[in-house]
């Protein structure tokens, strides 16, 4: 499922115009996610929705409230899940992960998404479509733990994005025949 991370609480979203930070501010896994464009959200634990002004907890920026995201993490249970969906236009979305227990101290997830297709505005004059995507994203997360007081999580993302805008201005009108007016 892809996602915009433009979010407004209260009144209070980015001003596009300005180029001025947002002042709703998303973090994946305690890292602030910088960016004004969307992103993939697959293989996830929680959500939280953090409204008001979080300065205090996530810095200067956070006027309006934070958006927290939280992926799966890995656990000591071997397990899974694969989703897919196909719909309209082509458009087709795999999702799925599996948990890896490599011993006591040490357990792996690794979760996958792609997304494909979905162009539904055609270019009758050279025949192209626009409005499709093609996504791509990987995660690995690595849990170390070597003693009761002291665990390690590491988490790494690829994700590959392509596709083309839809169009937002008319190319061509065919002429109209209203009758005495033609």
């Amino acid at each position: 499922v892809v996602h915009a991370f433009n979010y407004v609480i209260r009144g209070q979203s980015v001003d596009t115009f300005t180029n001025s930070p947002p002042s709703v501010l998303p973090y994946v896994d305690e890292v602030q996610i910088v960016t004004h464009s969307a992103s993939t959200f697959y293989d996830m634990s929680g959500i939280q929705v953090l409204k008001g002004p979080q300065g205090t907890l996530f810095g200067r920026n956070a006027t309006g409230g934070a958006v927290l995201y939280t992926t799966a993490k890995a656990d000591d249970q071997f397990g899974g899940y694969v989703s897919a969906r196909y719909g309209n236009y082509q458009a087709l979305h795999l999702e799925g992960a599996v948990n890896l227990p490599v011993g006591e101290k040490v357990a792996l997830r690794v979760a996958g998404s792609y997304n494909h297709g979905g162009g539904f505005v055609k270019d009758y004059y050279t025949g192209e479509q626009y409005g499709d995507l093609d996504q791509k994203s990987i995660r690995a997360t690595l849990r170390l733990s070597p003693t009761e007081q002291f665990t390690n999580t590491t988490v790494a993302q690829y994700t590959r994005e392509h596709g083309t805008n839809t169009p937002y201005e008319a190319w061509s009108a065919p002429a109209c025949n209203f009758g005495p007016f033609a």
